[in-house]
């Protein structure tokens, strides 16, 4: 994972989410993020940008002393329900070589096990997505009704 980064989202990541956010692939797995025009990309950045229950991760790819943002996690805390919901999305040219997984382990130790011991994490997954299921198994959740879980 040393050429791997999480970081906190950035406006200028902007250039670099569009393709993602515009891949079609993300219509049949991710409710609310997929945007069919460039008109939808600001929206949804503006909501990365914006929620206070929310923080966007970029994960950040160093190759030949270039970084490219090739996908991002999305971190909601719901405090009612004391419950963490991930949900991410990576670059198509990345995926299936164990980005995801790799860098879902480190955020959960690094950024959230410190500050949220105990607390559920839960990640909405659409049965026909396969690559995220294997994701989800990887890291240890657990599927319960619609959601995979794990203890922090």
């Amino acid at each position: 994972m040393n050429n791997l980064k999480i970081r906190l989202f950035r406006r200028r990541d902007i250039n670099e989410i569009a393709p993602i956010l515009m891949d079609k692939d993300l219509k049949h797995t991710h409710r609310g993020i997929y945007c069919s025009k460039s008109t939808d990309v600001e929206r949804v950045i503006k909501f990365f940008l914006r929620d206070t229950n929310m923080q966007t991760y970029s994960i950040v790819l160093k190759e030949n002393n270039e970084r490219h943002v090739i996908g991002f996690i999305i971190v909601e805390y719901i405090e009612k329900q004391d419950k963490i919901f991930l949900s991410y999305a990576l670059n198509k040219e990345h995926r299936n070589k164990g980005i995801m997984t790799k860098t879902i382990k480190s955020m959960l130790k690094k950024e959230l096990e410190p500050y949220f011991k105990g607390t559920t994490v839960s990640m909405y997954i659409i049965p026909s997505n396969k690559a995220s299921i294997r994701v989800a198994e990887k890291i240890g959740a657990k599927r319960n009704l619609i959601y995979y879980e794990l203890q922090l």
